[in-house]
């Protein structure tokens, strides 16, 4: 292809990379998307053991 079109093989592949990510990004949803998930009541203060309590419970 690049003899065929005179472009260097790096342009190639960055073209491609690019149009790649590009049809990947678009094809993502957003986490602002996502429902809402009622998970009870809201604590105001965490301590570095609460968060880990809460995280070895999941």
């Amino acid at each position: 292809m690049a003899v065929r079109t005179g472009r260097p093989v790096a342009e190639l592949i960055r073209t491609a990379m690019a149009e790649y990510l590009d049809r990947e990004r678009r094809g993502r949803r957003s986490v602002l998307d996502l429902p809402a998930h009622d998970s009870g009541e809201l604590r105001t203060e965490w301590s570095r053991s609460d968060l880990l309590d809460e995280m070895r419970e999941s």
